[in-house]
């Protein structure tokens, strides 16, 4: 559930809805009834607005420090608002059911550094390891693609045209080129590091879903799968032509490779 965006790891989640939704609601299973206390109203009102509460209550849990750097890392909140919250959360969902560290013998030496990406909340995907050190994401819930230059810090987010485009899977072409695929738009984008130019290219066929995974063969030509869809799709990058597969089998969700 963390919104920072590391070289070897990403996960995000979710920005603040202000308006009050119903107390109990999951999305896509039953209600989760919350213990009593100070700060309860609080999280079913601001955290399912986003994301069901069940992230809450299967997870590891933390202390109220751990609390208060996730969501401080997801969205704004006013600090009296954060510490009502944190002190609630922490009471009834605590690291204390989070399994034992394990020292691992040996002299290796692991460097974990983070960067908070400009956009709360934009839930940031599949970070990408390009060929000149940088580092690629995609802010699916922020309608975004950045890049992090590790060296100095510095991001920059790209606006993505199409509104709700919802980038998911990233990849890099031979040329440099950053390739992802819109989700919830229903296309292939293109990124020019350069000058920042997006190129769209849509599904030819109204049934091809939510592109999710790309990857590149020997030959060039861009593969991916169509969550949702049943299908596979490959691109031609010098001809923009697309060619959808449907797979034989009856499958409901195809995500990656």
């Amino acid at each position: 559930m963390s919104m920072k965006i590391g070289a070897l790891l990403a996960v995000g989640i979710v920005a603040l809805l202000t308006f009050s939704v119903p107390a109990p609601a999951q999305r896509g299973g039953a209600p989760v009834n919350l213990p009593d206390g100070e700060g309860k109203q609080m999280v079913q009102t601001l955290c399912v607005g986003c994301h069901g509460l069940n992230n809450i209550t299967q997870g590891w849990g933390y202390d109220k420090k751990g609390w208060d750097d996730l969501i401080q890392s997801m969205v704004k909140l006013p600090d009296d608002t954060r510490n009502t919250v944190t002190t609630y959360l922490a009471a009834n969902y605590s690291s204390k059911t989070r399994p034992s560290t394990v020292l691992v013998p040996g002299p290796n030496k692991v460097d974990i550094k983070e960067w908070i990406v400009p956009s709360l909340g934009s839930r940031p995907h599949d970070p990408l390891a390009a060929s000149d050190g940088s580092i690629w994401w995609t802010g699916m819930f922020a309608n975004v693609v950045g890049r992090l230059d590790p060296k100095n810090g510095m991001m920059k987010e790209y606006k993505l045209k199409s509104a709700m485009s919802g980038p998911h899977g990233i990849t890099e072409g031979k040329d440099g080129n950053i390739w992802f695929t819109a989700n919830t738009g229903g296309y292939i984008g293109k990124l020019d590091p350069k000058t920042g130019d997006i190129q769209e290219f849509h599904m030819p066929d109204p049934m091809a879903r939510d592109p999710h995974t790309p990857r590149f063969d020997k030959n060039g030509k861009l593969w991916f799968s169509l969550e949702n869809s049943n299908m596979v799709g490959r691109l031609d990058p010098q001809s923009g032509m697309i060619k959808l597969v449907r797979c034989r089998n009856r499958v409901q969700i195809l995500t990656g490779w």
